[in-house]
């Protein structure tokens, strides 16, 4: 495959960044974190593309409540804990002790799974929710991940290898026939699989109300629980001082409709609400550099060009 300078240059820093994360990951906490913090300062400065992601979905969530200030500040800690988080997880492989991780609300997984069915665990990009998949296998739970194989192959290597070591069992997204399949199976043979939902879907999601704008969701989650009976629990970690709170939400079920169309995206809406009642709570645990209303602000894209044209004739 052909890449662009641009991209190859891209992938190059992302691999030296990550071998960086992997040396000062070994250094005592205190220090690691500070020079992460700095990263993730620095970060914030220079990376003007998804510093501007960043701040245009928070303007678009909270420009009616937040000052602009408020909004850099939460863009620009949201970047400190991101580099954090990648010190966390490589410290949680080789020095375990050093992370510490509570669980509130296991009486809900162990319930789900009484049911024999599979569980659907739902997440977002919030916190270092790859910990969840983590502590939870840590605890003999069969929990597996859908996701997206990412662009740069040694990339994904490395983190196929981090994956491995934490025993976390992936299901990429692609090709999608083998995804649901492999979904299913798991779930038959009462295993768990987490799902993040807060990105934008694309053609194949459904529309939903996130923070007073229609966004794009995927729908696996809903149909997963429609065709195999599998109990939907939420479940998020938060970052609190010198320690991690996983918080597993009880079951939510799937809601009542006129047609199957009609109950996943009643469903899929009532899941996401819960995803933006965590992320009101705790801002800059979410990651806001994807593009969450892309199609949003694509509509806005394309009015200020249209609006441009107008003003040069």
């Amino acid at each position: 495959m052909h890449l662009s300078i641009k991209k190859r240059i891209r992938y190059l820093l992302a691999r030296v960044v990550l071998k960086f994360a992997c040396l000062i990951a070994f250094l005592p906490s205190r220090v690691a974190f500070g020079l992460a913090d700095v990263i993730g300062r620095l970060a914030y400065l220079l990376i003007r593309k998804k510093r501007q992601i960043a701040l245009d979905n928070l303007r678009l969530a909270f420009g009616k409540e937040k000052k602009e200030e408020e909004l850099k500040e939460i863009a620009c800690l949201n970047a400190r804990e991101i580099c954090r988080a990648g010190v966390e997880i490589l410290q949680f492989l080789y020095f375990p002790s050093r992370i510490k991780i509570i669980i509130e609300g296991k009486e809900n997984i162990e319930k789900a799974f009484l049911q024999k069915r599979g569980v659907i665990l739902i997440g977002a990009h919030f916190g270092n929710f790859p910990l969840i998949i983590a502590k939870l296998r840590e605890e003999g739970y069969r929990i597996n991940t859908l996701m997206r194989e990412m662009h740069d192959r040694k990339v994904e290597r490395f983190f196929q290898g981090i994956r491995e070591r934490l025993r976390i069992s992936s299901i990429m997204l692609h090709p999608k026939q083998i995804s649901i399949k492999k979904c299913l199976e798991v779930l038959r043979n009462n295993e768990a699989i987490f799902i993040l939902i807060d990105q934008h879907a694309g053609a194949g999601g459904v529309k939903v109300d996130f923070f007073g704008t229609p966004a794009l969701t995927p729908i696996g989650p809903a149909i997963f629980a429609l065709r195999t009976g599998a109990p939907i629990l939420p479940v998020f970690i938060l970052k609190e001082r010198d320690r991690h709170r996983i918080v597993i939400e009880p079951e939510v079920k799937i809601c009542a409709g006129k047609d199957e169309e009609e109950r996943i995206e009643k469903t899929m809406g009532k899941l996401t609400k819960i995803v933006e009642a965590y992320v009101r709570r705790y801002p800059h645990q979410w990651s806001w550099v994807h593009k969450r209303w892309k199609g949003v602000f694509d509509q806005n894209s394309a009015r200020q060009r249209n609006r441009g044209s107008e003003r040069r004739f």
